[in-house]
């Protein structure tokens, strides 16, 4: 896999943008792609990312402990391409180095928490709760995420093991749902019986939400460290899924071919290689984003993002947990789609609508929206 090479940015063509100023919520100027200026190169006009069609290209990495600082995410980011499009980590601790690192390049993310209380703090006579991470980033727009307890490890430090399922936007008219996994590890001992379980339950939770791997219509990947190598993960998944694999590390499609895929040396950030595939299916950033509304955490389009498509969502403190009620301040609508927000779940209290209408405006709706409808323009 090559270096990555020079950035290239893009106008985010007809998008309406409404920001916030500073508390009070003011809203800022909408505008199309004819009214921006080049001096406007910032997170409100522009985004880093290769643009036009791009196959889709998945990558998987346990970072590691000894991995797990920004220097090491920045080395990391210096071996991915402008068209790796969906990035998951596993025993992520340095959430701030791993977003100072990526998430100018990987805007969306979705982060898991996997711990155990077994330990003893000597130093309060306690237990004490250790914590590391899964975690999806992408370029591509996150539409939905959920998590769930998959096992326990019965032996070492008992991690709780937690899987993600993202929906991600790849383009226009086409959703992938995305399986990741960390799962157990207690040693292989009794011919790996815990980790052959614990992929087992992984198995049955993604059947339980896009029906059996061996039929599903629906573009399935599945991504991680699933402490199995490719054999023993083949005799449960299924033998005819399509694998990228190194060691216990693996990118499986259920109904997607593979063009390409391969391994980067890892060496010198962890104990695990970093494994990518690329497949046969087109990915667009710009005409994804077109079809979604970019929620930001902090004015100018700073801070975290999530992305909503077409729907209704009475209380996003719900589908995206709860830190996101009441954190909003400023958004972008896509072209193909506008906003109506409301202040309370269920939508009452204060709407407001993107682009506005004759009754419903703007302003003064910083850290308040709870309620959300996303429709066709």
């Amino acid at each position: 896999m090559m270096t990555k090479n020079g950035r290239l940015r893009h106008a985010m063509a007809a998008a309406i943008v409404w920001g916030s100023l500073g508390t009070l919520g003011c809203a800022l100027e909408s505008y199309g792609d004819d009214e921006l200026e080049d001096d406007r190169a910032d997170p409100s006009a522009v985004a880093a990312y290769s643009t036009g069609d791009e196959p889709l290209r998945i990558v998987t990495f346990n970072v590691g402990g000894a991995g797990d600082s920004k220097s090491e995410y920045e080395a990391l980011r210096g071996e991915l391409l402008d068209t790796d499009r969906i990035l998951v980590l596993q025993e992520v601790q340095d959430i701030s180095g791993m977003r100072s690192a990526l998430s100018e390049d990987f805007p969306y993310e979705y982060i898991t928490e996997n711990y155990t209380d077994k330990k003893w703090d000597t130093g309060c006579l306690c237990r004490k709760r250790k914590r590391n991470n899964v975690v999806v980033l992408s370029r591509l727009p996150i539409v939905h995420q959920e998590s769930s307890l998959i096992q326990t490890d019965p032996g070492g430090d008992k991690w709780r093991r937690h899987a993600q399922h993202v929906r991600i936007k790849v383009r226009d008219d086409m959703n992938i749902s995305l399986f990741h996994y960390h799962n157990t590890y207690n040693w292989h001992e009794n011919s790996s019986q815990s980790e052959r379980s614990g992929m087992e339950s992984f198995k049955d939770w993604v059947e339980s939400r896009v029906g059996s791997l061996s039929s599903s219509s629906d573009k399935v990947f599945m991504a991680g460290d699933f402490n199995l190598e490719e054999d023993a993960a083949k005799a449960i998944l299924g033998a005819s899924l399509t694998y990228q694999s190194e060691w216990v590390d693996h990118v499986v499609s259920t109904n997607i071919s593979k063009a390409d895929g391969g391994v980067i040396d890892g060496s010198s950030i962890s104990d695990h290689d970093v494994v990518w595939a690329q497949f046969d299916l087109t990915s667009n950033v710009i005409t994804a984003e077109n079809n979604v509304v970019r929620l930001y955490e902090h004015s100018d389009f700073n801070g975290q993002v999530t992305a909503f498509e077409q729907g209704d969502d009475p209380n996003i403190g719900t589908s995206r947990g709860e830190w996101w009620n009441d954190r909003i301040s400023s958004i972008i609508s896509g072209s193909r789609v506008k906003l109506h927000a409301w202040e309370h779940s269920n939508y009452g209290g204060t709407k407001w609508c993107l682009p506005a209408q004759d009754d419903c405006g703007t302003s003064n709706f910083n850290d308040k929206i709870t309620a959300l409808k996303v429709l066709p323009r």
